[in-house]
Formats: C-alpha cells, sequence, structure tokens
C-alpha cells in the first residue's frame, strides 16, 4: 500500500509504501504524522551522533573539574578538552548549516558556554540549534528539493 505523507522537519511532501499485515493493526495516520523525509532522518542521526561526542567531553570536563585534589596536570587536560569541544562545535555549526543551506555560523562563545556549563550541554546545543534554525527560518521556510 502506499500512502502520501509530508515530513514532519521540513514539509517536503512523499510517498510512504508499505506490506500491510494482518496481525499487526497499524494506525497509518499517526505513522504518517512522524515520518521524515530520508534527507532530514539523515540530518538529525548526524546530529545526535556529534551532540553525543560533544556530551561525552563535556562528561569529562565535569570529572576533571570534580577530582580533588586537583591533578598537576589538570590544566593540560582542560585545555584539550576544549580545543576538543571546540572542533566538535564547528562540527555541529557546519552540520546543522549545511542542512538549513545556509553559510556556516561559527560562534567561539557556544564553546565558551560548554566548558563553563558542561552540565548543561543538551540545553546549549539545543538552543544552539533552535537560534540558527530560528534566525533563517523566515528565507529556508520552503521545502527542500532533494
Amino acid at each position: 500500500m502506499k500512502h502520501s505523507y509530508h515530513c514532519k522537519f521540513c514539509g517536503k511532501p512523499g510517498e510512504v509504501e508499505y506490506e500491510p499485515v494482518q496481525e499487526f493493526k497499524l494506525q497509518i495516520k499517526k505513522w504518517l504524522e512522524i515520518i521524515c523525509c530520508d534527507r532530514c532522518g539523515k540530518f538529525h542521526e548526524e546530529k545526535r551522533l556529534v551532540q553525543d561526542r560533544i556530551f561525552a567531553n563535556c562528561m569529562v570536563v565535569i570529572q576533571t573539574k570534580k577530582v580533588q585534589p586537583r591533578p598537576k596536570n589538570a590544566d593540560q587536560i582542560l585545555a584539550s578538552l576544549r580545543t576538543r569541544i571546540s572542533n566538535r562545535c564547528i562540527e555541529f555549526a557546519e552540520l546543522v548549516c549545511n542542512h538549513l543551506k545556509i553559510q556556516t555560523v561559527n560562534d567561539p562563545a557556544f564553546a565558551d558556554m560548554l566548558m563553563d556549563r558542561p552540565d548543561m550541554v543538551n540545553i546549549i546545543c539545543g538552543k544552539y540549534f533552535n537560534g540558527l534554525r530560528r534566525q533563517f527560518r523566515r528565507e529556508y521556510q520552503k521545502p527542500h528539493n532533494d
């Protein structure tokens, strides 16, 4: 069976095909509300992977700051983590901006916020993503054509 849908994220129309199965009572109308196109699905998978890497580095920052007594090389470790987090933030910004089809906007304050408040990594990444999306929503509200 085939059903038409609109991507949950970008609104692009699409069509999904599936085999009806008697054992399962699919509520197709509910499924059609949450389906996304391949482009948006791939983007959200990649975004989650990059965000997980940022999260892992932030957890090491938390552990390094909590260790008592403070190790002699703690400043070197934190400097190394700042570099890693900064690189991941650049990767995150490039991924989001490429998906939104806008020029890459890399804000160094993004990495600084994560180093200052590593416990709020998911909130900070979410606000950064939403800020970029909101900033360019008016121009890029139309569904993409790839």
